[in-house]
C-alpha cells in the first residue's frame, strides 16, 4: 500500500500559523533601547551598504528556496508536466517536471514578496536576520507565496484548456442537435409522401399524420428557427393543411404557407426552392400568377433543372400554356 502524501492545504495552514505567531511575537517584542549618545569620535552611521546588501542577498535566498519549496509541495497533488518549448532544441519540449513546480512557486514567491512589502515588512532594513524567528518568519511567507503563486499561475495555464474542452463540448451538442434536425427532417419528408396518398382516400389518416409531421417540423424550428431549409418543411406542412381544410378556411393556410416561404427567402435568398414552391403556392391559391412567374425563374436562375420539373409538375397545370411560363421553362 503506498503511502498517503499529506494535503498541501495542511502545509499551508501549518506554515501560515506558525507565520502569523512568529509575526505576531515579532510585533510585542520590546522596543530596542534608544542609542547611546554619539561620542566624540564615533560615527553614528546607519548600517553600511555592504552589511544592507549581505542581508538582502540572504532574504533573497530564503524567499527563493521557500518559495521553491511552496511551489513542489503543492505539485503534490498536481498532474502537470510543465513542458516548455525550445526551438533550438532536438525534440521541441522539456518536461520540466517537479523543477517546474519549484521555478513556478520560486518566481512567483519574489514577485508576492515585493507586492506585499508593506504589508509584512520584508525589506531588509526591517529585518536584522540575527535570529531563527527571522529567517522562519521569511520563509514561511515564501512558502506561502509559493503556494499561492502555483495556485494562480496553474490555474492561468489551465484556462485555454478548459476553454477548448467547453468548445469542444459545444461543437459536439450541435452536431448532435444537427443530426436529429436532420433526421426529424426525412422523416417528415416521408411523413407528406405518405399524407399525399392518404388526401384523396382518407382524409382522416391524413389528418392524424399531418399533425404528427407538424408537430416533428415544430420540434426542428425549435432548434434552428433561422434555418431556410427548415422552413420549406414547414410550408410543405401548411399546404397539406389547406389541401385537407374545409369550410374555407383553405386561403388562411395557403397565406401562412407563402408568408413561411417569404421568411425564408429573407434568410437565405440563394435557396431555389422557396422561390420555386411559393410560386407552386401562388398558382395553387390562385393569387397573383406574375408574380408566380417571377418566382419561378428566380429558381430556374439559381438551379436551371427546375425548368425541366416545373413544366413536369401538375401543381403548374393551370399555367403551363401560358407564354410567360413557356418562356421561363424553354
Amino acid at each position: 500500500m503506498n503511502p498517503r502524501i499529506p494535503s498541501p492545504r495542511l502545509f499551508l495552514a501549518l506554515i501560515l500559523g506558525w507565520a502569523l505567531l512568529s509575526g505576531r511575537a515579532h510585533a510585542q517584542d520590546p522596543p530596542n533601547p534608544a542609542p547611546p549618545p554619539p561620542t566624540v569620535g564615533v560615527s553614528s552611521a546607519p548600517m553600511s551598504s555592504p552589511d544592507v546588501t549581505r542581508t538582502t542577498i540572504v532574504i533573497l535566498v530564503v524567499i527563493i528556496v521557500s518559495g521553491s519549496f511552496g511551489g513542489l509541495v503543492m505539485g503534490f497533488d498536481s498532474d502537470r508536466r510543465n513542458r516548455i518549448s525550445l526551438p533550438f532544441f532536438k525534440r521541441g519540449t522539456v518536461e520540466l517536471g517537479f523543477v517546474g513546480d519549484m521555478l513556478i512557486g520560486a518566481a512567483a514567491s519574489i514577485a508576492i514578496q515585493f507586492v506585499a512589502e508593506p504589508l509584512f515588512s520584508t525589506s531588509p532594513g526591517n529585518y536584522s536576520m540575527n535570529t531563527v524567528r527571522d529567517y522562519v518568519r521569511t520563509a514561511s511567507l515564501g512558502v506561502i507565496s509559493g503556494f499561492a503563486g502555483f495556485r494562480v499561475l496553474s490555474s492561468m495555464a489551465d484556462i485555454p484548456e478548459r476553454l477548448i474542452r467547453a468548445n469542444r463540448a459545444q461543437v459536439a451538442d450541435q452536431l448532435q442537435s444537427q443530426d436529429r434536425s436532420r433526421e426529424l427532417l426525412r422523416q417528415v419528408e416521408e411523413l407528406l409522401k405518405q399524407i399525399d396518398e392518404e388526401i384523396p382516400t382518407d382524409p382522416a389518416t391524413a389528418t392524424a399524420d399531418l399533425k404528427r409531421a407538424e408537430q416533428a417540423i415544430d420540434q426542428v424550428i425549435a432548434g434552428a428557427p433561422k434555418d431556410a431549409r427548415v422552413l420549406v418543411v414547414k410550408a410543405k406542412v401548411l399546404c397539406r393543411k389547406a389541401k385537407l381544410a374545409t369550410n374555407g378556411a383553405a386561403g388562411a393556410w395557403w397565406d401562412e404557407a407563402i408568408k413561411t416561404l417569404t421568411e425564408a427567402i429573407a434568410l437565405d435568398s440563394t435557396y431555389d426552392r422557396t422561390f420555386y414552391n411559393r410560386a407552386c403556392y401562388l398558382i395553387l391559391a390562385k393569387k397573383s400568377v406574375d408574380d408566380a412567374m417571377k418566382d419561378l425563374a428566380q429558381a430556374v436562375v439559381l438551379f436551371p433543372p427546375n425548368a425541366r420539373f416545373a413544366n413536369e409538375d401538375p401543381d403548374f397545370k393551370s399555367v403551363q400554356a401560358l407564354p410567360a411560363f413557356r418562356k421561363i421553362v424553354g
